[in-house]
């Protein structure tokens, strides 16, 4: 292995880190996407530990920051990802990761980091940084057309014949959802807006004493999180008279041929009613865009999770597996491992991660 030097980043690495990233990844991220995520987001730090060789950048152990609730207070806590090695400076236990690992944890005082690592990622963070694990978290899935089925089966029919299908599907959805017991009730409207207003704040202060870990979902927060460049998110929201009792955020893309619907983000005053109307209105949201399928990330344990599975929305592990969520504890005098260490007292979403 070619000798390197970990360091912290310095202003004008960007480029460089941005240039690697795209060249492991084999994307095409823009170096606004990168400032959205490593420069701009309400916790105002950078914590990102880099490799270098020769004058390039050959490995990143970077971390995007957060502030959570922690019981009854607010903490910083990071969240890895992009982590990358040029293939020549992989040497497993005693190689750049490692050091990049024992680098960052000295970069800036938090008490915890959590994050969604892929499996291989898990399988080499537990082995080799000692992650420690939080469990599974089911990603729900419901076919929201059966356009990729016919499709799929009979791969000679026209596509003119194809979008009738899904229109029939999409039809025959929509009027199976008006007429369902979701548990929504008249006194709960739902609407879409362009943006979170100041009632967001009010929400926030009533529903976090419903979870006891969760990432602060304040104005400035969701404000900063769904304007990330290159996405298009749609926000729902849920009003009782003239409160703001619960929101989504959905989205969608085009993937291999079909157009996946995602429920990023959901939060709510814990009640059955507001949860049911909420995914009742992103699911018809996410009809209106033409969705094959849509997922979302939910531990069982929430509200959330039963009103999804109300409407249709079931894990299917072959085509969809569930998702490792990791852990560590930088500080054992302000964390309580026991605490950390139950997923129960977690409240998780794909929002939390930066790929949706």
């Amino acid at each position: 292995m070619e000798d390197f030097l970990v360091r912290e980043y310095r202003e004008g690495d960007e480029a460089e880190i941005n240039r690697s990233f795209n060249e492991s990844f084999g994307t095409s991220r823009s170096p606004d996407e990168w400032r959205w995520k490593f420069r701009d987001g309400p916790a105002n730090a950078t914590v990102i530990a880099v490799a270098e060789s020769g004058g390039r950048i050959v490995g990143q152990y970077p971390n995007m920051t957060a502030l959570f609730q922690y019981l009854d207070r607010v903490v910083p806590v990071t969240l890895p990802v992009d982590t990358m090695v040029d293939r020549r400076f992989r040497g497993g236990m005693n190689g750049v990761l490692k050091a990049l690992y024992a680098f960052q944890r000295q970069l800036w005082s938090r008490p915890m980091t959590c994050g969604f690592p892929t499996r291989a990622h898990f399988i080499a963070g537990k082995r080799i940084l000692n992650y420690r694990d939080l469990g599974m978290m089911p990603v729900l899935a419901m076919r929201l057309s059966f356009r990729l089925a016919v499709r799929n089966r009979m791969p000679w029919i026209p596509p003119r014949l194809l979008a009738a299908i899904r229109w029939a599907s999409n039809f025959g959805l929509r009027l199976s959802i008006a007429v369902r017991n979701c548990r929504a009730t008249s006194a709960i409207r739902t609407r879409l807006v362009d943006s979170f207003d100041a009632r967001i704040d009010a929400l926030w202060e009533r529903a976090r004493t419903q979870h006891g870990i969760l990432c602060v979902r304040d104005r400035r927060y969701l404000d900063w999180r769904y304007k990330k460049p290159g996405a298009s998110y749609r926000i729902v929201i849920a009003e009782k008279g003239a409160d703001l009792v619960g929101y989504a955020v959905t989205g969608a893309i085009d993937e291999s041929g079909a157009t996946v619907g995602h429920i990023v983000d959901l939060f709510a005053e814990e009640s059955p009613e507001v949860l049911a109307a909420l995914v009742k209105r992103s699911v018809l949201d996410l009809l209106s865009r033409k969705v094959d399928y849509a997922l979302c990330w939910m531990l069982p344990d929430k509200g959330a999770f039963r009103a999804l599975r109300d409407i249709g929305f079931a894990p299917n592990e072959a085509a969809f597996p569930p998702v490792h969520i990791a852990f560590d504890i930088y500080d054992p005098q302000s964390v309580d491992p026991q605490v950390a260490g139950d997923a129960r007292n977690w409240f998780l979403t794909m929002g939390d991660s930066d790929v949706y």
